[in-house]
């Protein structure tokens, strides 16, 4: 049993698409034609929908009508394809790790989670709070 879960978002889809597939939520949205494109994002409609998100909700995620998500939804179920069900399934499994706490290093690039014992100071953020004794340029408190 998994004990770390949270509900399933659009933002969370569009983020294993873009971990998946290196494509970026405006070109999912944009509603460009490649065939790569579209059957991505009929993948990510699938995913949403298998989720319990309604076409509405799936088309205000992309900006879209919800006719144009029921296509969507007709022409992924349609799919026969070996490779765009590979794909479809990569996503889900990638989307369910992301639901139960996975965060890949990639996306956590200087967080807390990546380097736990980083301190930040006023070395690296000199001028928050109003301080502005640190010179980056000599790398040296300026006292007076």
């Amino acid at each position: 049993m998994i004990w770390t879960t949270k509900q399933p978002s659009s933002t969370d889809a569009f983020r294993a698409a873009t971990l998946l597939w290196g494509v970026s939520k405006d070109d999912l949205i944009s509603g460009g034609r490649e065939t790569r494109l579209v059957h991505q994002r009929w993948i990510v409609y699938g995913l949403l929908n298998t989720r319990g998100f309604t076409h509405h909700q799936i088309g205000e995620a992309f900006n879209m009508c919800a006719s144009t998500i029921t296509y969507g939804l007709q022409q992924h179920i349609a799919q026969k394809d070996s490779n765009y069900l590979e794909n479809a399934e990569a996503l889900i499994e990638l989307h369910n790790q992301l639901l139960h706490g996975y965060d890949p290093v990639s996306t956590s690039e200087g967080s807390y989670k990546a380097f736990p014992n980083e301190i930040i100071g006023r070395q690296h953020c000199p001028h928050v709070g109003g301080f502005s004794d640190y010179d980056q340029n000599i790398n040296q408190f300026i006292t007076r």
